[in-house]
């Protein structure tokens, strides 16, 4: 019956997944999407899962009408939610979710783009021959779109019904072994009650003279309230065709799941006599309609909808179980294990920044995050302004009240009056010091020449330089002179300074340390070398020929660098190394702490320079610059960083 606006989840291989049946882990500057995640529950075999006691109700995944989508690795969930159009959400174990930005007002599928201004319900998404095919019901009619990405955005060329003239909802696609395509759908006779018609091999146009009615309401289970036989999906085991379907209204608590079978999808279908299979299980209510996928290890699974909790039916959440095969009587029988899984929103967000007025595209590089005067402040490189010569690599301003939405504020671009910084600057650190700003960054475009400078200002965006201005460079004959990625923080009663530099044939990066007693005032004078060579060299197979990019943050008396290894886009990912004094390192990890991404992610060619933020209640944030299209855009994006024994991790 009526689904309200709440949207399914389908959900694609590489996006979206959920625990398995036993609680294993089976404007123009912004752009974020929220997270989720699914919670780890070991359960007897006589228990099930209870949301209540499980999962808090702000968590759950409010999508009704769900589908999951496994497609390259990740899965992408599809549902009932939105007024607008259609969400999708996206995993890579069915345990974390986040809904994928994409397309008009982050929305896969769009009204503008489609049939219907209202009642967008039941989605369903399949890959066929390189188009990705989007079935789902608008105004009570029966529709499909088309997209070239599992985020969309999906479109009609005609925006019209697959059955004009008559309401129906909820279609789904049945492509049998032979290659025939089916559509499934409910009509609106004697209630509601389930057909199938074949489909041109266009999969978008009903061979009308192939209507054919499947199910009606004929159990007493499904006499509750009102007459409805809907939302269903059908697969294929060793010849016979199962039905999964919904009975009674989806406001109802007595809603459940039942079986229906067939030899021929045009002939007799025939309900199981034990129905329904799945209804109430654990303190869930309101258990239907649901879809089947295979999830990364190939085995079948379900996802179905419920009410949010006993006495409040919206929004309806995402829940996921095993489906089996079992041997009855010299057959095989379908089940649904009633320990179903419960797949969360994460507590973190994600942020994807990309500034794009210099260069028309984002790009947006070496972030660094302060919080000053009541909001967040992150510094970061932006380069030369297209078509216009010589404006030379700035320092883009960018504030925030979340971590998440961040707006562009400011730029610090050269001084006139500093030759220094005639052909650019970049790379920028801060620290906040008696209520003032301190920023210290490199020049860029001198070579062997460039040094790390620094100024203050007491608003965060309008600053003043250093009189002794450069204020280091790295002497000695283990480097060639120069110095870039300025990181400056305070431990154990004075100021460390690390700095990127190269060896005296300009060939390996590596990074340095300088010192400066509590009381400076940055000036180039309290600046002074405490070891002749380097603290950190790339000897990691992943680093390549570089380590950069250093960034430290103190845990429990310890400092932890979070740097750059190998130069951008060899793909540079993130290292870990740890310290007692700040000048001896040891690595915590042999592979990247956090690596590029996988092929088509956003981060595939790099997952670089990072930036370590402890926020003013302990939490910790890295953030990072990447990109995967070899650096011809660049956006800066954080994760949450947890602790455990000592050591850092990420979800």
């Amino acid at each position: 019956m009526r689904k309200n606006f709440y949207v399914s989840i389908l959900t694609v291989l590489p996006l979206l997944f959920c625990l398995n049946a036993t609680g294993e882990t089976g404007g123009d500057y912004t752009v974020h999407a929220g997270e989720i995640v699914l919670s780890n529950v070991h359960l007897p075999l006589s228990q099930s899962v209870s949301s209540e006691r499980s999962a808090p109700p702000e968590r759950l995944v409010p999508l009704a009408d769900p589908f999951i989508l496994l497609h390259d690795g990740l899965y992408y969930a599809y549902g009932t939610s939105a007024a607008d159009g259609i969400v999708v959400m996206i995993s890579h174990d069915l345990k974390r979710w986040k809904r994928a930005e994409n397309g008009r007002n982050g929305l896969a599928l769009h009204k503008d783009d489609s049939y219907g201004e209202k009642w967008f319900w039941a989605p369903e998404v399949y890959h066929v021959n390189g188009t990705f095919y989007m079935y789902y019901s608008a105004e009570e009619h029966i529709c499909v779109a088309t997209s070239r990405s599992p985020l969309g955005p999906f479109k009609q060329k005609e925006k019209k019904p697959m059955l004009e003239g008559e309401k129906a909802i909820d279609n789904s696609l049945f492509i049998d072994d032979d290659g025939t395509p089916y559509l499934f759908f409910d009509r609106f006779n004697d209630g509601l009650n389930i057909w199938v018609a074949e489909l041109e091999d266009d999969l978008m146009t009903l061979k009308k003279e192939t209507l054919h009615p499947c199910i009606h309401v004929s159990q007493a289970w499904e006499e509750v309230w009102p007459r409805v036989n809907e939302g269903c999906f059908v697969i294929k085991h060793e010849g016979v065709y199962y039905m999964t379907y919904s009975a009674n209204s989806y406001e109802s608590p007595f809603y459940g799941i039942g079986c229906a079978t067939a030899t021929d999808v045009m002939g007799e279908w025939t309900k199981y006599p034990h129905n329904p299979l799945l209804q109430k299980p654990g303190d869930l209510v309101g258990v239907g309609h649901s879809s089947m996928f295979k999830d990364k290890g190939g085995e079948w699974r379900i996802v179905f909808h419920a009410h949010r909790d006993k006495k409040n039916i919206h929004p309806r959440n995402m829940f996921i179980s095993s489906v089996g095969f079992r041997n009855v009587n010299g057959e095989n029988e379908l089940y649904i294990d009633p320990h179903y899984e419960i797949p969360l929103l994460s507590r973190e967000k994600t942020m994807m920044f990309g500034d794009t007025s210099r260069v028309g595209v984002p790009f947006s590089k070496d972030p660094h995050v302060v919080h000053f005067q009541g909001r967040y402040l992150m510094y970061y490189s932006i380069p030369p302004m297209k078509g216009v010569e010589r404006s030379g690599w700035n320092i883009g301003i960018a504030e925030s009240h979340d971590l998440i939405t961040w707006e562009k504020v400011g730029e610090i671009v050269p001084h006139t009056d500093a030759e220094y910084e005639k052909n650019g600057l970049c790379a920028p650190g801060a620290l906040v010091r008696d209520g003032k700003v301190h920023l210290f960054y490199q020049t860029y475009g001198n070579g062997r020449d460039d040094a790390i400078c620094h100024a203050f200002s007491e608003d965060g965006v309008r600053f003043e330089r250093n009189p002794t201005n450069p204020i280091f460079r790295p002497t000695g004959s283990w480097n060639c002179g120069r110095a870039i990625d300025a990181e400056v923080c305070e431990f154990n009663g004075r100021y460390y300074l690390y700095y990127a530099t190269r060896d005296p044939d300009y060939k390996i990066q590596m990074l340095g340390v300088a010192v400066a007693p509590i009381d400076t005032d940055f000036s180039r004078e309290d600046w002074r070398e405490p070891v002749n060579a380097s603290i950190l060299f790339p000897e990691l197979h992943w680093e390549g020929e570089c380590i950069e990019g250093a960034s430290i943050t103190i845990q429990n008396n310890m400092m932890y660098m979070f740097y750059a290894g190998a130069y951008n886009n060899w793909p540079q990912q993130v290292g870990v190394a740890v310290s007692n004094d700040g000048l001896t390192w040891k690595r915590l990890f042999g592979e990247p702490f956090l690596p590029n991404g996988k092929p088509g992610e956003w981060n595939e060619s790099e997952s670089g320079h990072p930036h370590i933020f402890t926020d003013s209640d302990g939490r910790t944030y890295l953030f990072f610059q990447g990109n995967n299209d070899k650096g011809k855009s660049w956006y800066i994006s954080q994760k949450e960083v947890f602790w455990e024994n000592g050591q850092p991790f990420v979800e």
